[in-house]
């Protein structure tokens, strides 16, 4: 019998997800994520993030997001990215590090880091307002 087949490991814990049960949803994504699922890796930082179980955690929520990004993965990135830029739960914005990561999901051409670092040119956030750099992201993003 196959045993820690982590497309099965993250099904196990979507069907947990989907009845709101949360805790062993996410004892099934660690365990995923432990085999070296991106995907759980990433749910499980959402978790963290959101405050699924609970209080919000931003340093766990880095942490699996670290671990997704560093198989190269662009949602993984982008979301440590965000956590980076904005601060979440505790954690301390770092602007430089969540341009940086973002950046990275950008060069892959990743929507949502395209459509943030769009919005960061835009607003002028940590960068200088540029419409004609906000432009480039949000047209690649769109399209």
């Amino acid at each position: 019998m196959a045993q820690g087949y982590t497309p099965a490991i993250l099904s196990l814990g979507d069907l947990h997800n989907e009845k709101s049960n949360y805790v062993e949803a996410a004892s099934w994504y660690e365990k995923g994520a432990l085999a070296g699922d991106i995907e759980c890796m990433n749910v499980l930082g959402a978790y963290y993030a959101r405050g699924t179980m609970g209080a919000p955690n931003g340093e766990k929520a880095r942490h699996w997001f670290r671990k997704a990004a560093d198989h190269g993965d662009a949602e993984g990135m982008a979301s440590l990215g965000m956590i980076y830029f904005e601060g979440v739960a505790g954690t301390r914005a770092d602007q430089a590090k969540g341009f940086e990561w973002l950046s990275k999901a950008a060069a892959q051409d990743f929507g949502p880091a395209l459509t943030r670092m769009g919005k960061i040119y835009y607003n002028g956030e940590y960068v200088q307002r540029d419409y004609a750099k906000a432009r480039e992201f949000f047209e690649r993003a769109g399209g």
